[in-house]
């Protein structure tokens, strides 16, 4: 399929997601939240692939949302796009692959809403991340939400309320991401957690994060009913029997 602002690539059991309008520093348009919503229900189709790296182009990850072309129809269409954002990462935090997020220059804005939707967040020592809604007399919204559950309630409103620019070691510090490394290091670390990914079994890992969306979503009780049954219908299974074979005959070794 074909898209006008992003780039969908694969590798086998790898898919490359990336937000490419690197003219505009990636900034962000309805239509561009649409494709990537498209290309993110395509990948709940998809059962070669088993990890997803969303990327962008050029200089920035994202600058958030292209306030320029998107001005003068900014008012009428701001409730389209919230919604396009939350069905976007919904959807993200649902499909059965692990996601990467991969970040360098600007995470700014519904670009870290979608940061926030990943599984696994590498970043470059160049990445600058901010919510700068509050600065343009905006709430921030959407997945914004997760917020909280990342860095903490006190975190996450001064966030929110002072719109202020963290650095990655204050992002990585704050939760917000799992790993800092530079730049010229980002490709080798990236293959490496590929590559750690890719022996694990596709079926645990989808079935594992569809439990952590649980314990988001819903009480505590019914997330641990749903764990417990989730563990049950993985059990016994013959990808599991090998993984547990194998791990023991390491144990031997």
């Amino acid at each position: 399929m074909s898209y006008q602002n992003i780039l969908v690539q694969q590798n086998d059991a790898t898919v490359t997601i990336i937000i490419n309008r690197p003219q505009v520093l990636n900034a962000t348009t309805l239509e561009l939240w649409n494709e990537l919503h498209e290309a993110v229900l395509e990948l709940k189709k998809d059962k070669r692939a088993k990890v997803v790296m969303l990327r962008g182009a050029g200089r920035a990850f994202s600058v958030g949302m292209d306030l320029k072309s998107e001005f003068n129809t900014f008012a009428n269409s701001v409730e389209k796009i919230g919604w396009a954002i939350h069905g976007c990462c919904r959807d993200l935090m649902q499909i059965p692959q692990v996601v990467i997020g991969v970040v360098h220059g600007y995470c700014f804005g519904g670009s870290l809403e979608l940061l926030l939707s990943c599984d696994h967040v590498l970043a470059t020592d160049d990445a600058i991340f901010s919510l700068p809604e509050m600065k343009v007399g905006l709430p921030c919204m959407v997945e914004a939400a997760l917020l909280v559950s990342a860095v903490g309630l006190f975190k996450a409103k001064e966030m929110c309320y002072f719109a202020r620019n963290y650095d990655a070691s204050q992002a990585e510090k704050m939760g917000l991401v799992n790993e800092v490394v530079k730049a010229e290091e980002m490709e080798k670390r990236l293959s490496q957690i590929v590559d750690e990914l890719l022996v694990m079994d596709a079926s645990a890992l989808a079935v594992q994060k569809e439990i952590i969306y649980k314990w988001l979503t819903t009480d505590l009780e019914a997330a641990m009913q749903y764990s417990i049954l989730a563990m049950k219908l993985c059990q016994g299974s013959p990808a599991q029997i090998t993984a547990m074979k194998a791990f023991l005959e390491r144990k031997k070794g």
